[in-house]
């Protein structure tokens, strides 16, 4: 969680609404002392770029695009040198 005065928060607003989209709170403080915290609405919530659960929602998206093409398109990870990396991508982002 970040925490930003309320001078902040008032000069550069829109970054932290869209830090709120994105899923990451925001304390504001007001005179050094915690005021409110700015909480993103769960429903609408868009996971961070590069954290594990954006990586998740990407490679189901994926996965699901590459069936509904069906055998048209060939997987690229059934190329050796493709596959080196989605291994090491499945093993950097933990699933495995």
């Amino acid at each position: 969680m970040r925490t930003v005065s309320a001078k902040e928060l008032r000069d550069n607003l829109e970054v932290y609404v869209n830090l709120a989209r994105r899923g990451e709170s925001v304390e504001v403080t007001y005179r050094s002392k915690p005021a409110f915290t700015i909480q993103p609405n769960k429903t609408s919530a868009v996971p961070m770029p590069g954290t594990k659960l954006a990586t998740r929602q990407f490679l189901k998206k994926a996965e699901l695009l590459r069936s509904l093409a069906g055998s048209r398109v060939k997987s690229n990870k059934d190329r050796p040198d493709k596959k080196i990396y989605y291994q090491d991508m499945a093993k950097k982002y933990g699933l495995e």
